[in-house]
């Protein structure tokens, strides 16, 4: 019993001296050996403060090195003193669209608007994309989410992070906004607040209170805020685990350094907001701000169609057979085969289905009136847990998914 409880001890002492030894063997193989040492004599207070400024400065160069690698160009915006950084792709062909529609990407939790690169480059010359960094995600500025004292006043705010700034870009109305993930979740308040043309929603999470079977098991992923505080164990070397990493895995790409620079950077705090949406206890967890209330006034003045990973097990694909029957077929639903929670990893199938949204305007029907239960009902009358037993989870999605059906007018 005694080696049960000393065994995980011993195997995080192995990991820090391992980090150290890494980021030691890192030091001395470049030129910056002697400074390396220098820093490590000072203060620790000082040493964090020159790690946080070290590797901010290590992750806006890296981005810096992939924007020109896609010949696409970096933009920064303020928004109530809060710097907004996006990545845009102008337009190249001289080719005149009858369309003027401007992509807006919006990435999710632990990510950032590298997500998109692949699928804005394979998008058509003559669309302009824009892919935006959230803030406290690295890049951006931070908001300090401790002064919004409930989510949907945080979940507002970020929304009116991102209205503003499609307004100063000026392409506000001719947005299509694609919001992936939490990035979906949040795109959802966007469209109640602001005129876009469009919304595309990529594996939303957020939209019941419970997410697929294994909901209780994400959840627990998410309220650790992994991957980003591996980085951040005590005593462990950032730049060590780096090193690390890419041995392990054989890959010292730019895109492999800017990820494990993004997950190190001390200012990347985005996995704080998933971590107060989601409650979470031994016996159940669920998402405690649902924005399928939200989402039913939304689709009726906003063309909206919602994509799905088919082998997703975060926000899993029959969360779109209940939006389309809901909304009798209003809802524009899309399954993306080969494709988990982000189905921009199927590039070609991912661009034909942002090309269609232009090609093919949204032909909606008769909507249907659905009463907007608020958290309080949702608690009351169908709770949507998720529990660790897979067989209770797929009855709770079952029972909101009827609750749902039955309080429609």
């Amino acid at each position: 019993m005694l080696l049960f409880f000393i065994t995980p001890f011993i195997l995080y002492i192995i990991l820090v001296l391992f980090s150290w030894a890494a980021a030691a063997s890192a030091a001395s193989s470049s030129a910056a050996a002697s400074s390396a040492a220098s820093s490590a004599a000072s203060s620790a207070a000082s040493s964090a403060a020159s790690s946080a400024a070290s590797s901010a400065v290590s992750l806006s160069t890296t981005m810096t090195s992939l924007v020109k690698q896609y010949n696409f160009r970096e933009e920064v915006v303020d928004i109530s003193g809060i710097t907004i950084h996006s990545v845009i792709k102008d337009p190249t062909s001289v080719i005149h669209s009858v369309h003027d529609d401007v992509f807006v990407f919006i990435h999710g939790t632990a990510s950032s608007s590298v997500t998109f690169f692949d699928v804005m480059e394979q998008m058509p010359s003559n669309v302009k994309c824009v892919a935006i960094d959230l803030p406290s995600f690295g890049i951006s500025g931070d908001i300090d989410i401790d002064m919004y004292p409930t989510n949907k006043e945080l979940c507002i705010h970020y929304a009116n992070v991102i209205g503003q700034t499609l307004q100063k870009m000026d392409i506000l109305h001719k947005t299509t906004l694609v919001g992936h993930s939490l990035g979906g979740f949040l795109s959802i308040y966007v469209g109640a607040r602001y005129a876009i043309k469009n919304l595309v929603l990529l594996n939303p999470a957020g939209i019941l209170p419970t997410l697929g079977v294994w909901g209780y098991y994400w959840a627990i992923f998410f309220k650790l805020g992994l991957p980003t505080t591996i980085f951040d164990l005590p005593l462990i070397s950032r730049n060590g685990m780096k090193r690390i990493i890419t041995t392990i895995f054989h890959d010292d790409s730019l895109l492999t350094h800017f990820w494990l620079s993004f997950y190190s950077n001390p200012r990347n705090k985005g996995h704080q907001i998933l971590q107060r949406v989601i409650t979470f206890t031994p016996c159940y967890s669920y998402w405690n701000t649902p924005s399928f209330p939200t989402l039913t006034d939304v689709y009726k003045k906003i063309p909206t169609t919602v994509c799905f990973g088919v082998k997703d097990t975060i926000c899993p694909s029959h969360i779109g057979s209940f939006l389309k029957y809901v909304s009798c077929g209003e809802i524009m639903i899309h399954n993306i085969h080969d494709a988990n929670h982000n189905p921009c990893v199927n590039t070609a199938e991912m661009t034909k289905l942002l090309k269609s949204i232009v090609t093919n305007q949204h032909e909606g029907t008769v909507g249907i009136t659905i009463h907007k239960p608020n958290n309080m009902t949702f608690h009351r009358g169908c709770k949507g847990y998720s529990y660790p037993s897979f067989t209770k989870t797929q009855r709770s999605i079952d029972q909101i998914y009827k609750y749902l059906l039955t309080h429609r007018a």
